[in-house]
């Protein structure tokens, strides 16, 4: 009989290119939501198009994406996590993360863009490999090892 293999704090680490990788295809999948998100809208309008800068149609927008990440990171994973077996994590319980921090989250990840990306580049020097975002959030993403229902 095989004893499971040990899994250590090291292995949990999420790498900035894996952590990329996830972002590039929750990126793609952002774009669906944002798409039907925006069918309403300019329905609303008579199928014309938005002024550009409508504060209104941001906000919406922007209340979509957090509706698909907030969800899925309260779930544990986003569609781009699930791919890399990447799972984010309260940084204080190892539970799942709550809606504020999800909240603190999704505002800090798009902070951490500005300037050149430096939040998540910080995620190179830190000991966690805890991007700014993570940090104020207190979340963390850790590699998700656990088998799948369908696997043995």
């Amino acid at each position: 009989m095989n004893a499971p293999p040990v899994i250590t704090a090291a292995m949990l680490r999420v790498s900035l290119w894996c952590r990329l990788g996830a972002i590039l295809y929750d990126v793609l999948a952002l774009f669906g939501v944002l798409f039907v998100a925006g069918i309403p809208v300019v329905a609303l309008h008579g199928g014309e198009a938005i002024a550009p800068h409508n504060v209104w149609f941001t906000t919406w927008l922007c209340l979509a994406a957090f509706g698909y990440l907030g969800y899925s990171w309260r779930r544990g994973r986003t569609l781009g996590m699930q791919s890399w077996k990447i799972r984010l994590i309260d940084a204080r319980t190892g539970g799942a993360a709550s809606w504020a921090q999800t909240a603190v989250r999704f505002v800090a990840a798009l902070l951490s863009w500005l300037p050149a990306g430096f939040g998540f580049w910080r995620a190179l020097w830190n000991p966690e490999r805890a991007a700014w975002h993570d940090l104020v959030s207190s979340t963390r993403l850790v590699r998700d090892f656990r088998p799948r229902p369908h696997q043995h």
